[in-house]
């Protein structure tokens, strides 16, 4: 089971003591003192054992990047990323150039095969609706079928995933483009 906490993620339930045995201390300030470093050096040997892990921005592990360096020649860039969810149809959302304004962002199907989108990582699809990222990728040239909107897309091969922002600039024309049950497909504007 995977969880949550703070800045932590960890992968069993971690059960904290709240009371510690009083080993007959007669001074109850002692008896604190000795909760809190006890609770204090669990934590600690917690964080050392793996049990308890940061959570990265990065959304691939080393394993991915070893494996997308097989690739060789292809030609991978960098871009700019924001996640636009809807429930209805499978596309990921806007990508463009670094430099290139939005409106020639280009809506796009990832294709995952190398690395995970952040949601499908975390198991929780859609919940990074509007949060822009930095991707390492290429488009492949291949467009995607989706069937929801009866349209083709550009296929891009994520190779890794860097969150920037959960709460980037607005670049919608409309408020009902960020409603995942909308579907609304209008390009962003100028």
């Amino acid at each position: 089971m995977e969880c949550n906490i703070l800045l932590f993620q960890y992968h069993f339930p971690v059960i904290l003591p709240t009371k510690i045995h009083r080993a007959n201390y007669s001074n109850p300030s002692v008896s604190r003192f000795v909760s809190l470093w006890s609770t204090i050096l669990l934590l600690i040997g917690s964080v050392g054992c793996g049990v308890l892990k940061p959570i990265s921005p990065i959304v691939c592990d080393p394993i991915s990047i070893q494996r997308r360096s097989a690739l060789g020649g292809v030609s991978k860039g960098h871009f700019i990323g924001r996640r636009m969810y809807k429930v209805d149809y499978k596309i990921w959302g806007w990508i463009k150039k670094p430099k290139e304004r939005w409106s020639n962002a280009k809506l796009s199907i990832l294709n995952e095969q190398t690395c995970l989108t952040p949601d499908r990582k975390l198991n929780r699809i859609g919940f990074d609706n509007n949060y822009e990222y930095s991707l390492e990728g290429y488009f492949s040239g291949q467009t995607v079928y989706e069937p929801a909107s009866n349209q083709f897309y550009p296929e891009f091969v994520l190779l890794q995933a860097v969150l920037l922002s959960v709460a980037p600039v607005n670049i919608y024309r409309y408020k009902e483009q960020l409603n995942p049950n909308c579907r609304l497909l209008v390009s962003p504007r100028p």
